[in-house]
């Protein structure tokens, strides 16, 4: 694919032209000149030849291709819609917002797939490669395992993957597809609730599409062609600029597209301007951002207005976004982490979105069920297993059209309610010892050792576990709800590995027994409670404004405590007396649940 510039050096466009009759196909305009005095002006009229003799009447209007040798010249065209016209797949698609890389190594395929919104579901995912095996290798756990719900039709391999609220996966293809079977349908009660068959795509008609000075007829341009060459190739989200390639309207100038187009009979519009991307979809959710500020919120110098900027995203149709976005062109604190607070309407109904730069906000949730039912995974010796969250009738395909079914009965969860022995770490300023009658953030407690605690707590007490839950054949689970910020569980003594994102759940099945369990669960949260609970105390060094340090206490380099008796000490003060502490600690709720494991394959 060639820029989108008139001038190659003779040199080059000679290369080029052996290429071409070599058979290669080169994608682009027609150069008219060199960049280089060097041999001029005879090296521009070289160009010229060359040029005439690779693109003839090729002109990107009326003539989009040539033969030349064994290849071929085309302009005006779009790559995509190239590679789909000659029966080439996109490399990767899904019908989840996800992130792809994909690298090519000695052993084969490698794809590293992300999700970026912060809520789990189970989605298709599909990939250019036949003819291998696909395999999950988790980078949160270390767990590899072969795909056990796939499919694989005309060069593409439909992969079934679950993901967690921004988790991610590598999909792997280096083995050679062996004749074990695979699952590509899980139906229950009739429905389909898992899927790996294609479907037919969604079919996106292009109504009307304008491009430029929209009031200026003379500098506007038709687009409808081009727009539905995007979307028939699968490319409904791009940069408006693109639309200019090859024909500029107005060069120099913020230009606007608006686009009518149908799903299905029913009318959308979508409308951005050229620094923006614009999105031709199903459904997009009506938001009006009411209020947005991004930066360090207590400090109104470096804080920045930010809801026309965020207006422009959703309007072209982009429900999802990073945080560290906001700063691109007027990052109003550079090199520190901000802060972004938004309120606003979302389908009529008024909601708040808080983050920091890292992270990833989300408008409207992802089409997905409103929770799983059912997982597909592979156990220990390599057979399929279904492992059913809920009652039901099972039915299932295999992918060498082997069908089976299956009824499950599925043990009510159940939770753990009470007190709780809680242990603060030692001269924390918290209480070594308390007891908690029900869940709660320690920033809510009066007490204010706890209330701006932070480090490590240890909560225990005793379940009890009935005999329904552990049956043969059911697995068990241990659900902390919700945690802030990390969890660490110990049952019967035994220690399960850290708990640093949600979902905080463990399988505690082999070491759970009936009756009485001893339980533990430690906890961590962040520094800020307790800079903000510093703060409440009297000054211990000099400051300047701003909170930063003028001079290096004397206590502090004699390396003797704080006499004001603060626990900590920055050379920057970022939190204020007034802030209040975050939340904190163990919240749940607790719940034990169970599933029910059906053999489906075996190894």
């Amino acid at each position: 694919v060639l820029p989108q510039t008139n001038t190659m050096t003779p040199r080059l466009l000679s290369k080029i032209k052996e290429l071409v009759e070599a058979g290669a196909t080169i994608v682009g305009p027609r150069p008219t000149r060199s960049p280089s005095l060097s041999g001029y002006p005879e090296c521009d009229a070289e160009i010229r030849r060359i040029g005439a003799e690779l693109w003839g009447d090729c002109d990107g209007d009326r003539v989009k291709e040539r033969r030349c040798g064994l290849g071929r010249v085309i302009w005006g065209i779009e790559p995509e819609k190239i590679l789909q016209q000659d029966g080439v797949p996109q490399d990767f698609n899904s019908s989840q917002p996800l992130r792809f890389i994909h690298r090519t190594s000695d052993e084969g395929e490698i794809y590293f797939v992300a999700n970026l919104q912060q809520a789990a579901f189970t989605t298709v995912c599909m990939f250019r490669i036949s003819g291998k095996t696909p395999e999950l290798w988790w980078p949160d756990s270390g767990r590899l395992e072969t795909a056990a719900l796939w499919s694989e039709n005309n060069g593409v391999t439909r992969v079934s993957i679950p993901f967690e609220p921004s988790g991610s996966v590598f999909v792997v293809f280096r083995r050679a597809v062996d004749k074990s079977d695979a699952i590509v349908l899980v139906k229950r009660n009739g429905k389909e609730v898992l899927s790996a068959i294609p479907e037919p795509p969604v079919k996106v008609v292009i109504g009307k599409a304008l491009y430029g000075v929209l009031d200026d007829p003379a500098r506007t341009r038709d687009v409808t062609a081009k727009v539905q060459d995007r979307v028939d190739t699968g490319e409904f989200t791009f940069l408006v600029r693109q639309i200019s390639e090859g024909d500029d309207p107005a060069v120099n100038v913020v230009k606007t597209l608006t686009v009518e187009y149908s799903i299905e009979g029913k009318q959308y519009v979508a409308r951005a301007i050229d620094p923006d991307w614009i999105c031709v979809g199903r459904d997009p959710a009506k938001v009006m951002i009411d209020s947005a500020r991004y930066g360090v919120l207590e400090d109104p110098k470096r804080t920045r207005d930010v809801r026309a900027k965020l207006q422009k995203l959703v309007d072209a149709g982009f429900t999802t976004f990073k945080v560290a976005q906001m700063a691109e062109g007027d990052d109003p604190a550079f090199g520190i982490v901000k802060t972004l607070i938004i309120d606003c309407t979302v389908d009529g109904k008024s909601i708040r979105l808080t983050g920091q730069d890292p992270d990833t906000l989300s408008f409207v949730p992802a089409r997905m069920p409103l929770k799983a039912v059912v997982q597909i995974g592979r156990n220990d010796k390599g057979g399929i297993e279904l492992e059913a969250v809920e009652t039901g009738k099972y039915e299932w395909v295999s992918s060498s059209g082997k069908t089976a079914k299956a009824v499950v009965q599925v043990q009510p969860s159940l939770e753990i309610a009470g007190a709780w022995t809680v242990r603060f770490a030692a001269g924390s300023g918290a209480p070594e010892r308390v007891t908690f009658d029900k869940l709660l953030s320690w920033s809510v407690i009066d007490d204010i050792g706890i209330k701006y605690f932070s480090g490590e707590a240890t909560y225990s007490r005793t379940i009890s576990i009935p005999v329904e839950m552990k049956q043969s054949g059911r697995r068990l689970y241990l659900d902390l709800g919700k945690v802030a910020v990390m969890a660490q569980v110990k049952l019967n003594g035994k220690i399960f590995p850290t708990l640093w994102k949600p979902p905080f759940i463990v399988d505690i099945t082999d070491i759970a027994k009936t009756g009485v369990n001893e339980l533990e669960v430690r906890v961590v949260n962040l520094w800020p409670n307790r800079l903000i609970g510093d703060e409440q105390l009297a000054e211990d060094s000099e400051r300047n404004p701003e909170g930063t340090l003028k001079t290096w206490p004397q206590w502090l380099l004699e390396g003797k405590s704080s006499p004001a008796g603060r626990f900590t000490f920055t050379s920057w003060r970022l939190w204020k007396k007034d802030e209040k502490p975050l939340e904190s600690g163990l919240l749940g709720p607790i719940m034990l649940r169970t599933t029910q494991i059906i053999p489906m394959v075996s190894p």
